[in-house]
């Protein structure tokens, strides 16, 4: 009598278990196709890293003859901490960069641009997870792979860019981990 009793408990007690773990890794999951290239700042078109500096990042200043009292470099302390751009169309994305850079069908795929100031532009960035909520926001958190690569100690401007499966997004917010 006892066994008949204990073997559905601890069949209904695995059950919740496996439910709640498989949640839990579901939640976890990033749910969308992606691919992140974060060394995409080179095949972007000049003018667009000229008028879409960073606060924090370090640039050649452009006045610069080598004379006393100049720098060759500024610290942007007045534009926006981020830029993040959502590029649906061939037309905006041939805008921004330049030729040949990525084979991608825009039918059905779609690129989200984003550039931030980092001290450590020689180490890797991966993607954590994304969400999509229902405001149309595409969360994207990010964490900042640690490799043997030396990071520089002057912030440079760091371009993100995700390749991914199109989707109906208004918004895109990207969050740093620690």
């Amino acid at each position: 009598m006892k066994k008949k009793i204990i073997i559905p408990i601890v069949a209904v007690v695995l059950v919740v278990v496996i439910a709640i773990l498989g949640v839990n890794i579901y939640n976890g999951r990033i749910p969308f196709n992606y691919k992140l290239d974060v060394n995409s700042r080179a095949y972007l078109q000049a003018y667009y890293l000229e008028e879409n500096t960073v606060r924090g990042a370090y640039y050649q200043n452009p006045d610069y003859t080598g004379g006393e009292g100049q720098y060759q470099f500024y610290q942007d302390k007045t534009s926006p901490k981020t830029i993040t751009t959502i590029i649906t169309d061939e037309e905006s994305f041939n805008q921004i960069f330049k030729e040949n850079y990525l084979d991608i069908s825009f039918d059905k795929e779609m690129v989200i641009l984003h550039v931030f100031a980092s001290s450590d532009p020689a180490n890797e960035y991966k993607i954590t997870k994304m969400t999509l909520d229902k405001e149309d926001v595409l969360r994207i958190d990010y964490k900042l792979k640690l490799t043997d690569k030396k990071g520089g100690a002057m912030p440079g401007a760091i371009c993100f860019l995700v390749k991914m499966k199109k989707t109906d997004v208004k918004a895109v917010e990207f969050v740093e981990q620690r």
